[in-house]
C-alpha cells in the first residue's frame, strides 16, 4: 500500500494495513477500527492524524481521586501515552491515547512501528495504576 494521506485516509485503508501486519482486527458498530493484540486498541483519525486509544475500567471501589492521582503521576513521568479519566457513562475509566501525525504522508511501516511503540508505552503506563484497573 502507498502512503496514507489526508486525501486517501479511510478506516478500510487502516484495516488493510493492520491485517497485512497480521493483527487481529475488526470494525465495530460505530465504524471504528479495533485492533486486538496485547490490549484492545481503537484506531481512528481524521486525515490529519491517526489516534490510538485504549480504555481500561477501574476496579470496583477504586476512588476517582486515586485514579486522578495516578494519571497525574503517569503524565509527569511519561510523555507517551497521554492519560485522562473518563466518567460519562462509566463508574470510572482510564483512557490512554497517542496521535500519529499523517502530515504529507504516513507509510504503513511507520504506522505499524508507531502502534508497537504505543503498545510498549501502554505496558509502562499500566504500572502507575497498580490495583486500580480491571
Amino acid at each position: 500500500m502507498n502512503l496514507i494521506t489526508k486525501d486517501n485516509y479511510s478506516t478500510e485503508a487502516l484495516l488493510a494495513i493492520f491485517e497485512a501486519a497480521f493483527f487481529n482486527c475488526s470494525i465495530d458498530k460505530d465504524g471504528d477500527l479495533l485492533v486486538c493484540s496485547e490490549y484492545r486498541v481503537m484506531v481512528k483519525g481524521n486525515g490529519l492524524f491517526v489516534q490510538l486509544i485504549t480504555i481500561f475500567t477501574a476496579q470496583k471501589g477504586a476512588s476517582r481521586l486515586a485514579l486522578l492521582e495516578a494519571i497525574n503521576k503517569m503524565n509527569m513521568d511519561l510523555s507517551v501515552p497521554r492519560a485522562y479519566a473518563l466518567t460519562d457513562g462509566f463508574d470510572h475509566a482510564l483512557v490512554l491515547d497517542y496521535n500519529v501525525t499523517i502530515g504529507d504522508g504516513l507509510s504503513p511501516r511507520s504506522l505499524i512501528e508507531s502502534f508497537r511503540f504505543y503498545e510498549t508505552c501502554v505496558r509502562r503506563a499500566i504500572s502507575f495504576f497498580d490495583g486500580l484497573l480491571n
